[in-house]
């Protein structure tokens, strides 16, 4: 069995962390175009944030790879993708790639 980890931020993981009924989360990409193919459904996902914590927060089981409209991710995964809103989750985006909230649209992210 293989594991993965995955660098995020730790905005992400704190927001997450705080929400004890939330089961499954999106490690999402901030484009949808490369497909994630490190790991097979069953196989361990772990989440380490970025300097300076740089520290192992947390893992699961890894399901699969979709790659979804920004406003079919909010639907399916909702506070899963680690902010509080659509909104929010466009403003992340923008914050990572540096483009306008006109340049990402609802365009489509990758969903791990």
């Amino acid at each position: 069995m293989k594991a993965y980890v995955g660098v995020t931020d730790s905005d992400w993981y704190a927001y997450l962390s705080s929400r004890t009924n939330i089961r499954e989360v999106n490690f999402w990409r901030p484009y949808g175009a490369r497909a994630f193919k490190v790991l097979a459904p069953g196989e361990i996902f772990i989440f380490k944030t970025r300097y300076p914590q740089n520290k192992i927060v947390g893992g699961g089981i890894y399901e699969g790879f979709v790659s979804l409209n920004i406003s079919r991710a909010w639907d399916f995964f909702g506070e899963g993708n680690g902010v509080g809103s659509i909104e929010d989750l466009v403003d992340r985006l923008c914050a990572i790639t540096g483009e306008s909230i006109d340049d990402v649209g609802d365009r489509e992210i990758g969903c791990v």
